[in-house]
């Protein structure tokens, strides 16, 4: 997504029957920090006070956009294209050491 232009938030959760799950917001005209900001808006202040979400809150969208210190460097990882499948390699090798 970000090759392709867009600003991406990254989002994780853990699901109880379904363990660690993750998901990408993607916006093309505002950053991760205007989003974050966006969301956390409505969260707090729009209609959606009036939906019973449960769990989602504004402290609850602070931990789902919150990760740890990456555990190596990952800005080499290449882009997986339709001319360049480059991710079933990445699979292959199971490490993903190729870069």
């Amino acid at each position: 997504m970000k090759a392709a232009g867009w600003e991406t938030l990254p989002m994780q959760n853990q699901i109880l029957t379904m363990g660690q799950w993750g998901w990408v917001l993607a916006h093309q005209n505002l950053n991760k920090a205007e989003m974050k900001g966006f969301i956390q808006n409505e969260l707090r202040q729009s209609s959606l006070k009036k939906i019973d979400t449960r769990w989602l809150t504004p402290d609850a969208f602070e931990h789902v956009t919150s990760f740890g210190k990456p555990l190596k460097d990952t800005s080499q990882i290449k882009v997986n294209t339709l001319t360049d499948p480059i991710l079933p390699q990445y699979y292959n090798k199971g490490n993903w050491d190729l870069y």
